[in-house]
Order: C-alpha cells, then structure tokens, then sequence
C-alpha cells in the first residue's frame, strides 16, 4: 500500500458494501468505534483496487457517531479501535480493520487508512456480499443491534437463520455473565429487536427452537422486510443522479455567457439588446431572476405589470457591471438539482424516522418518537415542518419547525408541549 496515498475528503454516501465473511467475523467495538469503520467502508468505490487515505473532521465524526467529541476523545478513539483486532470465523486469523489512524491536530480531524489485508474484504466484491444502508446502521442505538442487523440482512431473502446460542455470544462478544439466557434475551435480542424493526428495512422475530435438557442452545430468526427492502439501490440511483447533474451544470458553468451589458450607456440600446440577444437567458442580479417573455420582463418566472417593470428594468440598468447571465436550460437544470439534493435529504430524514425526546413535562425519563409525515418545507431556507408521534402512543403527535440538516443530524430534543418549545440537545 502507498503510504502517500492521496488524502481524501469522506463524502456523503449512503451505501456500505461488505464481504458476508467480514459481516461473520468476532469482534468487540464501542458504537462510536463501529460507526467510524462502517463510515469509511462506505467511502469504498466499486472500481477502487487499492485503499485510499481518507480525512473525517471531527464535525462530520460527531455527527455520525452521535457524541460530542474533542481533540483528546478523538486521540483516544484513534488509540482504542487500533488494539481492537478480530477474528475470521473460518481461518481463526486475526486481522486489524486500520493500518493507521492518525489524528490532524492542525484540523481536528482524523486520516484513516484500511489495513491492506481487507483488500478481499472490502474491494472488488463480485460475490457473497451484502449492501448495507448506512442510515440503518448509524440509527441504531445498541452495539449488539447493528451486529445483528448486519447478520440478518444477509438472509432476507431466505427469510430464515438459526443460530447456536453460544455462537452467537461469540460473534458479538458479550460479556460473561450473558451466559444466563434470560439476561442475554433482555440484554442482547430484545433491545436489538426493538431498535430493528422500528429502525431499519427489515423486522425480526425469533423462537427457540433448541433445548438440551433445559438449557436453550438454539434460536431461530425469522426475517421480513418492509415497503423500504429497495432502499440501497434507490439511493445509490439517487446518488448517481445527483452526481452527473452537477457534473454536467459544473462543465456548463465552465461555459458560462460574458456578461456584454456593461458596455451600453443608452437605457433604451440596453433594454432592447436584453429584448432581442436574450430571450433564451436569465439575468441574475441579487438573488433576483429574470427572463424575458415575449417583449415583457419576468421576475421568478412570473410577468411583472408596466410600472413594476420599468422600475426592474432601471434597477438592471444601474447595475448592469453586476448582472450574471445563464443559459436559461442550464440554470432550469441547476434548481431541479438543488430540489433534487433537498428531497434526497427529506427522504433520508424519513429514513431515520426515530427520536427521542428527554425532559417532557415532569417526567425524566426518555421517551421515543418518530417522524409521521412532512408537513412543509421551505426550500429557499431549506426548513421542514414535521409531525411527530409518540411511538408508544399513537395518539400523541405534535409539530416541529427546523432546518432540512438539524433533523438529520440529531436524535434527541427536549419538549415543552404546553408553551410549544423545543430545544435540539447534542
């Protein structure tokens, strides 16, 4: 591997792809430590055939984690993933998933680099592997819930997979004294159960199916899925749509109209040049847009009456060195991508429907809510109005107002429903 390999920002992907054996393996990680490997593994590109360095901010990190993080927490999540290793099931080697990470302290940030070993893990999969939703996998609370997500979602369309008890302990590595089945049914299986099925693409159940004497040896899952079981192939579509629009408007822009205008010192020579040379343009001045329909100007695609348009038109006179011109296509093009963008986000924020809110009343208790449906949204200042619900109580809902990223972002919030207050909490 290049030790200087090239240092690249994470984007935002949705998609992890990972080989079943690596999904097999034992292993013994925090949820932050889980959710930065899961984070970098979705960074992999299909064609990639070596590793590349990547750069996670501690702004992105904290986001994705879900904790507040500092220069020291940072340095001691770098130090603690790497004496983490684990362990294949079938060839009982031991591997690291990191050949390094190292803290930027001039940035605050992290530069992580697979372990060459996980090439036949992680690159060039053709087979016996499974797509994972990264949104899935950071929503969930429990350390033993993504395992087991990531476990079942294998067998989906098998619908069905049994496990030895003592196995399955193994695979996650539970502390010892999980041995008692009933601690590990309270502790393990029904806390991951709850948080899989409201959370993620797929419900599970599961029965024992194996005693020997009394003591439980065996279980059985049974896998369903929801209306969502097309999510990793829809969003890598929305994905790859997004991409080659704003490639296509970035080589358009190279292109972009010289602005001719602000050679032309009569009113009327300006306002008839604009009549004739630009009927397929826009004129941006300000954050206004206008074109020209028939021999009127438009202001937001709308006619402007006689008065309101002369005064548009001394007002583009005035500032003409200002005006930036577009091609009207490309600039139609530029706000259906941007609308595009910010339904991709909405429909993300459905994804991760689930919230809790703490503080509620006189209560102290965490209470569990989700998204019910989108209300509104404004998309010039990019904000949502949603409806909540409470989930163990379904007649309980109210409204929350806030931006399209603050809802992505964070989980928890504490509520005043009498005033009709909130207040987002890191």
């Amino acid at each position: 591997m290049n030790e200087e390999s090239e240092l690249i920002e994470i984007k935002d992907r949705q998609v992890c792809k990972i080989s079943n054996q690596l999904v097999e393996a034992k292993y013994k990680l925090t949820l932050e430590e889980q959710r930065l490997i899961l984070l970098t593994i979705a960074q992999v590109d299909v064609d990639d055939e070596d590793f590349k360095t990547y750069k996670i901010d501690l702004k992105n990190l904290e986001n994705k984690v879900d904790k507040k993080l500092n220069k020291n927490r940072m340095k001691n999540l770098a130090f603690n993933i790497m004496k983490k290793p684990f362990m294949l099931k079938e060839t009982k080697a031991v591997y690291n998933f990191f050949a390094k990470v190292e803290p930027i302290e001039a940035e605050s940030a992290l530069k992580v680099q697979f372990h060459p070993d996980l090439k036949p893990f992680l690159l060039e999969l053709q087979k016996e592997f499974t797509k994972y939703s990264l949104n899935f996998l950071l929503n969930l609370q429990s350390i033993y819930a993504v395992r087991l997500y990531q476990l079942l979602k294998q067998y989906k369309t098998i619908g069905k997979r049994k496990f030895d008890v003592d196995e399955l302990r193994e695979i996650l590595q539970t502390p010892k004294s999980y041995s008692n089945f009933q601690l590990f049914t309270q502790k393990v299986l029904n806390i991951a159960q709850k948080e899989i099925n409201v959370k993620t693409d797929i419900k599970i159940d599961w029965e024992v199916t194996k005693r020997v004497r009394r003591k439980i040896v065996e279980i059985e899952f049974t896998i369903t899925g929801e209306q969502k079981e097309a999510i990793n192939d829809e969003i890598s579509s929305k994905e790859a749509q997004i991409q080659k629009v704003n490639s296509e408007i970035a080589k358009k822009q190279e292109k972009a109209l010289k602005n001719d205008l602000s050679a032309i010192d009569d009113f009327k020579l300006f306002r008839t040049k604009i009549l004739k040379d630009y009927r397929n343009n826009v004129l941006i001045l300000d954050n206004q847009v206008f074109s020209i329909k028939g021999v009127y100007l438009a202001l937001n695609d709308k006619m402007l009456k006689p008065d309101v348009a002369l005064e548009k038109w001394h007002l583009l006179f005035e500032n003409k060195e200002k005006i930036q011109i577009l091609d009207k296509e490309d600039y139609e093009k530029q706000q259906a991508k941007k609308i595009e963008e910010l339904q991709h986000k909405i429909d993300t924020i459905k994804e991760k429907t689930f919230y809790q809110v703490i503080d509620y009343g006189e209560f102290k208790d965490e209470f569990e809510f989700k998204i019910l449906q989108i209300n509104d949204f404004d998309q010039e200042n990019e904000e949502l109005n949603l409806m909540f619900e409470m989930v163990e109580d379904k007649n309980f809902h109210f409204n929350i107002k806030g931006k399209v990223n603050t809802f992505y972002n964070y989980k928890k919030f504490s509520l005043d429903p009498e005033n009709n207050k909130f207040e987002w909490l890191n």
